[in-house]
């Protein structure tokens, strides 16, 4: 997500497949726009626990890899924060 967000090169995600998954998925609220996608990702974010997300995300980063870029503050900064 940090990558993804921090680069202004990236388009917006594929609203219609994004809903979809979400859809497939259970996701009970409204479909995302590219007005809301960012809000609804902050929102989800703040219910996780940090300790949980990194022990999600470490097997992707390599045994060096220093967790404290993905500090919750960082990636809600860059979701309201469009490069």
């Amino acid at each position: 997500m940090i990558w993804y967000l921090s680069d202004a090169e990236w388009p917006e995600p594929n609203m219609e497949l994004l809903n979809n998954a979400l859809q497939q998925t259970g996701w009970a609220g409204k479909p995302l726009s590219e007005a809301s996608w960012r809000a609804a990702v902050g929102k989800r974010l703040r219910s996780v626990s940090y300790e949980n997300l990194v022990e999600d995300v470490m097997p992707f980063l390599g045994p060096d890899a220093n967790p404290e870029g993905l500090a919750k503050e960082n990636i809600i900064r860059l979701l309201k924060n469009k490069p």
